[in-house]
This record gives C-alpha cells, structure tokens and sequence, in this order.
C-alpha cells in the first residue's frame, strides 16, 4: 500500500510528500522510491501535516501513540487490530483527529449501508453468511471488511454471522454476504480488483481529515 499511495500522491499536487517510513528490517529502508524510506524517529517526518498508516497491527499502537504525542491528524487503514487497539484508537481520538477504515473502497460505506438494509428485512427468514477471499500474504482471517460486514449485520439482527475465510493466488479483495433460505438465495459482493483504490481512498480520507477537530472518523463520515 505503501507504493500506491505515494504513486498517487507525487501525481496529485494537492499533497506534498515530506516522508515515508518502514520498519527497521524493511528492506526499502534508505532507498530512494521518490522519496527516501526512512524510520518513524526521523525528525522531517514530524513536518508532516498529516500522518497515513497502512503498515503492520503490531505498530499500530506506537503509531497512534506517536501521531498523538506530535498532535498529527491520523488515517489508518491497519486491519488485524486488537481490542486494545481500538480502546487506545478511541482514547487517541479524544486528542486528534484520527480516521479508521478496514478497506478504503469508497463503495464499501454503501455496501455496508445495503448489508443493514437486507439483514433488518430478512432476518427471520433468512440464513447469512459471509465469504471472503484475499491473497495467500494477507496475515490476519478473517478480514477487517468481513469483520465490518459481520458488524453491520449483527447491529439489526442480534446473531452471529458465520465467515469463511478463503487465501489464494493474488486476490486483491472478494467479500460475498449471501442471505439463503429453501429454495432462493440472494448475494452481495464486491470485489477489489487493484490496491489503488484503497490508496484513492485514503488520499480523499487525507484531505477530509485535515482541518477536522479530534474524533473518530470513517468512511461514513466521508460519504455523507
């Protein structure tokens, strides 16, 4: 993710780059990608208006950590998180302006919207279920957007939907919610089929963030 956004970004010249960073083992560190890949210590990135982390959920917590320690608007878009995290993300929130998403389609704040819609008319009648399918690298199962689907669901139906999670070749991003009852079966899905427009999204959540007073924002806040 980190190379979509920063191609998106050097072509837009509403943004400046001043930084990017990886781990201390990453292998682009020091390297010259359009800009040079330093640590999250080095001192220009703190001229940064705006921090975007799409990097691994065990630095999640010491990102957001830093991000409110320098006063710097945050976008995340880690998936994997743990409860702790959240508790901490929404502590951070009181402090900054912090914007969180587990998938930065701009469609998925619609589909999230439609999966609430069907499951508070089908309900009782309905069995549903979510299937997702990512790349083999993809570490956390299931997915934050099945998890947010799950949410969404849950939040009219007060039950819990089953996911199956699925790792194959180089699948950007399948989620199928499906809704199946005797003799009728309904789908929704989306299907991801390029990273940049997870990296187009987090741009557009940039932008939105950077003059907003601390709180907890999502795509919802971004589509309405």
């Amino acid at each position: 993710m980190g190379r979509e956004l920063l191609s998106l970004a050097l072509s837009d010249s509403s943004f400046e780059i001043v930084g990017g960073c990886g781990s201390p083992i990453s292998p682009s560190l020091g390297k010259d990608l359009g800009i040079i890949v330093t640590t999250l210590e080095d001192p220009s990135l703190q001229r940064a208006d705006l921090w975007i982390d799409f990097s691994s959920a065990k630095a999640t917590d010491s990102h957001i950590a830093l991000a409110r320690k320098y006063r710097k608007p945050l976008v995340l878009g880690t998936t994997g998180l743990t409860p702790a995290t959240f508790e901490h993300m929404q502590e951070a929130s009181q402090e900054i302006p912090l914007f969180y998403s587990p998938n930065f389609s701009l469609t998925i704040a619609l589909y999230l919207q439609a999966a609430a819609h069907f499951s508070k008319h089908l309900k009782h009648n309905f069995h549903m279920g979510i299937v997702e399918t990512h790349h083999t690298e993809k570490k956390d199962i299931p997915s934050g957007t099945a998890l947010a689907i799950a949410q969404a669901l849950e939040s009219s139906c007060d039950e819990q939907i089953p996911i199956q999670s699925i790792r194959t070749g180089s699948c950007k991003g399948k989620h199928t919610l499906f809704f199946e009852c005797t003799g009728e079966r309904l789908e929704l899905t989306h299907e991801a089929f390029s990273r940049s427009i997870f990296a187009e999204g987090a741009l557009k959540a940039a932008q939105f963030l950077l003059y907003k007073p601390a709180g907890l924002y999502s795509l919802k806040d971004l589509s309405t």
